[in-house]
């Protein structure tokens, strides 16, 4: 059975974590953007420098963490492949 539709299956899988990952990205981008527009409104209207100053620096607190997180991952990915590699030489 795994013969006559393992491609099938893996075809779709892919299809299946491709779409996946588009809806959540989506749905990111569609619930941040309208959360920065809001914030942009409000801070037009209200004239508050204080609160988009702490505004700001949360943002970049938090843009700082995910580029630290990215690192951490692409080191460890390069890692694995290493190792990967090295397990590969030794058979």
């Amino acid at each position: 059975m795994t013969a006559k539709y393992g491609s099938k299956a893996t075809k779709l899988s892919a299809l299946v974590h491709l779409a996946s990952a588009l809806l959540d990205n989506l749905t990111q981008a569609l619930f941040l953007a309208s959360l920065f527009v809001w914030m942009e409104i409000l801070f037009n209207l209200e004239n508050s420098p204080e609160l988009q100053k702490r505004f700001d620096a949360s943002v970049r607190v938090g843009l700082e963490r995910l580029r630290g997180l990215k690192e951490e991952k692409k080191e460890m990915e390069k890692k694995k492949r290493l190792s990967d590699a090295r397990e590969g030489e030794g058979m």
